[in-house]
């Protein structure tokens, strides 16, 4: 992936460092962290100010938690929280130690229609917010 770095004087830096297509990718608000993820379920935690000084530098946490590609990452400074998903699962660890806290497995079935995962956050009073919907459903 990519990092475009838009103050000081324009550059942009690569970073290759997953073994698969990265799917999704998240910078904390209040943290200096980048997150990203892959199709093969990989979660790379970097250190944003260290990655964008050495592009060749490596993530402060890596492991494959998710059998499915990653879809969608958020996080939460206030509440130490991160949270990574697949259409089928939502892990959500602490920030500072890595530690997972809660897995949400799916797909989940409501009158008879198969939900998967497509989006995720945080809200300020600590609810996660998990979009869901039928692979089948069209927009209109």
């Amino acid at each position: 992936f990519v990092i475009y770095l838009l103050m000081q004087r324009p550059r942009m830096q690569a970073i290759a460092f997953h073994q698969n297509t990265v799917t999704s990718i998240h910078i904390g608000e209040k943290e200096s962290l980048l997150y990203s993820g892959d199709a093969d379920g990989a979660i790379a935690v970097w250190d944003l100010e260290r990655i964008i000084a050495d592009a060749r530098s490596t993530p402060l946490f890596f492991f494959t938690n998710h059998d499915n590609p990653i879809i969608s990452i958020s996080s939460s400074f206030e509440l130490d929280l991160y949270a990574t998903a697949s259409f089928k699962d939502c892990v959500i660890r602490r920030i500072a130690t890595n530690k997972g806290i809660l897995r949400i497995e799916l797909p989940l079935i409501i009158s008879s229609v198969k939900y998967q995962i497509y989006k995720i956050a945080f809200s300020a009073r600590g609810y996660i917010l998990i979009h869901m919907r039928s692979p089948f459903s069209q927009y209109k």
